[in-house]
């Protein structure tokens, strides 16, 4: 069976079966703070990110690891839970990312 397809711009046609999911991520940096992000492929924007190519928060707290990722449907749905969190007092951002480990089985965040 072919994936179904829809005009895109012009003449070419995009996979509906072909959406790529955007996901939140929470990377530990150097110097014990927390940066998020978004990203379609979060090992490819980590890798970015510990080559210096990303944002200038972490070419000054190179990150380490990848402590949290939340998969969102679309690029907006993602952004806005981003700037949520951004938004949210360092003990409710402390909190959601306990939830967010918890929920993927990873050893709980001290």
């Amino acid at each position: 069976m072919k994936p179904r397809t829809q005009p895109a711009d012009g003449d070419s046609t995009e996979s509906i079966d072909q959406v790529v999911p955007w996901w939140l991520y929470a990377l530990a940096c150097r110097g014990g703070g927390i940066y998020w992000g978004i990203a379609k492929n979060v090992e490819q924007r980590f890798h970015a990110h510990v080559y210096g190519k990303g944002a200038l928060y972490t070419r000054l707290n190179p990150p380490i690891e990848i402590i949290a990722r939340r998969e969102f449907r679309n690029h907006h749905d993602a952004a806005r839970e981003e700037r949520r969190v951004k938004q949210m007092r360092t003990e409710q951002r402390f909190r959601y990312l306990q939830t967010l480990v918890e929920r993927s089985g990873l050893d709980p965040i001290k």
